[in-house]
């Protein structure tokens, strides 16, 4: 049977392992949003979203739209596909696929740049 420091020994490397598993994760993470511990992580093919006061992520699979009536305030765009986006708010601007927008605003509109053209400001 083994000893109790046995056990707490073996219990204490498997909670090591895990913070340090977990830290590989979150330092491979940020250094793909370059080097911004606060980034969002945000799933490859999506656009995730950050609303003001709620936890939850609002995620947008690669190429497709969203309008919100009423209007969303964002605090985070994280752009995890290879599309740009334009963002309809106040005031108007775009995210660049692999790139984070960190600004608190208001958002009616997120949506795909159409081939060839540019977001308007």
């Amino acid at each position: 049977m083994p000893s109790t420091y046995l056990r707490r020994a073996v219990a204490a490397g498997a909670v090591l392992a895990a913070v340090g598993a977990l830290s590989a994760a979150t330092v491979s993470t940020a250094s793909a949003a370059g080097d911004d511990s606060r980034a969002l992580v945000c799933q490859r093919g999506y656009v995730c979203l950050t609303e003001y006061g709620n936890p939850v992520v609002i995620m947008l699979p690669e190429g497709e739209a969203r309008t919100f009536t009423p209007a969303k305030t964002i605090l985070e765009v994280s752009n995890s596909t290879t599309v740009s986006y334009c963002i309809d708010a106040n005031p108007n601007t775009g995210v660049a696929p692999g790139k984070i927008l960190t600004a608190r605003q208001t958002v009616d509109r997120i949506y795909p740049v159409p081939a060839g053209a540019a977001c308007p400001l």
